[in-house]
């Protein structure tokens, strides 16, 4: 079996290093140890950490490749198309925020084959730096609600995610159209039509290092408004959080609810507070989401 690993990196050197060696780490002891290759897709300006990915191929355990995305909507689908043209059977996304516990994979993969799924998603459990307020601790801003193992999973979060090679072929992730919007939509209809089959893997664990450069109310509320949701559904993992068709109503029923919060969030503090504007950043980025798919199809028109 061949497994691809896709990483989206932000810049951030240390972090990615950190997961590095937790993917060196991995542990297999029930199960034979598959064929593994990781793909660092980096999102930063400068593309920072070619040479950090360069330092670290000599010696490493598997096969590391690099490669550089424009924004974070193109990364995962550069990831996939590199993983499923060399092969992969599976792939596993993370960010590089993320350090994997020794038998990540491993229960990844049991925990798929177990359940004949067709996406498996892990913990991602927050570490926070001594610096980080209370209010973002208690707010729970970067943690999930865990399930057992072999639980339905109806929405994911895509940041600690098994996907098979099926289901990204029948979304048309892996398509030489798949960066048209036409294909994504076609692709994600397929996804849809296929009826993926989505199970936790409790046992599947991240952690992730919270610094107080991310525990703040501007990082918070740009991730809300850039991601519109905590969590989607399975072809939407597969494509990219880009293949859910934005809706100006589901984004105006957002804001309101998130309006509407914030009159009686007052009273549970900062974090409750928060959480309002969160609702109210969601509905603002698939607003704006929205506005663009109208303003390409109005380009599109014939005068």
């Amino acid at each position: 079996m061949r497994i691809a690993v896709c990483v989206e990196a932000d810049g951030r050197a240390a972090a990615l290093r950190r997961l590095l060696a937790g993917l060196a780490a991995q542990q297999f002891r029930a199960r034979p140890e598959p064929e593994v290759f990781i793909i660092i897709v980096d999102v930063s300006v400068g593309g920072e950490l070619r040479e950090v990915v360069a330092g670290a191929r000599d010696g490493f355990r598997w096969e590391l490749e690099y490669v550089a995305a424009r924004a974070s909507q193109e990364a995962r689908r550069r990831g996939i198309e590199l993983a499923i043209g060399r092969g992969a059977d599976r792939v596993a996304f993370l960010e590089a925020a993320a350090e994997p516990a020794p038998h990540w994979l491993a229960e990844l993969l049991t925990a798929q084959a177990r359940h004949e799924a067709d996406v498996v998603e892990g913990p991602v459990v927050p570490r926070y730096a001594d610096e980080v307020p209370a209010w973002v601790r208690r707010g729970g801003f970067f943690e999930a609600a865990r399930r057992r193992t072999g639980a339905a999973v109806p929405l994911v979060r895509p940041y600690n995610v098994l996907v098979t090679r099926a289901l990204l072929v029948a979304a048309g992730a892996a398509s030489d159209e798949s960066t048209t919007g036409q294909a994504t939509s076609a692709g994600a209809d397929r996804a849809l039509a296929v009826a993926p089959r989505v199970v936790w893997a409790d046992r599947a664990v991240v952690h992730s290092d919270v610094d107080p450069d991310r525990a703040t109310a501007r990082w918070i509320l740009r991730r809300a408004f850039r991601e519109r949701g905590r969590a989607l559904p399975p072809h939407a993992v597969a494509l990219g959080p880009e293949a859910l068709a934005p809706s100006a109503t589901r984004a105006l029923v957002r804001m309101a609810e998130g309006g509407f919060l914030l009159s009686v969030a007052v009273f549970l503090g900062r974090a409750g507070v928060m959480h309002a504007l969160c609702r109210v950043s969601r509905g603002a980025g698939e607003l704006a989401a929205a506005l663009r798919g109208q303003g390409a199809r109005g380009r599109k028109e014939p005068a």
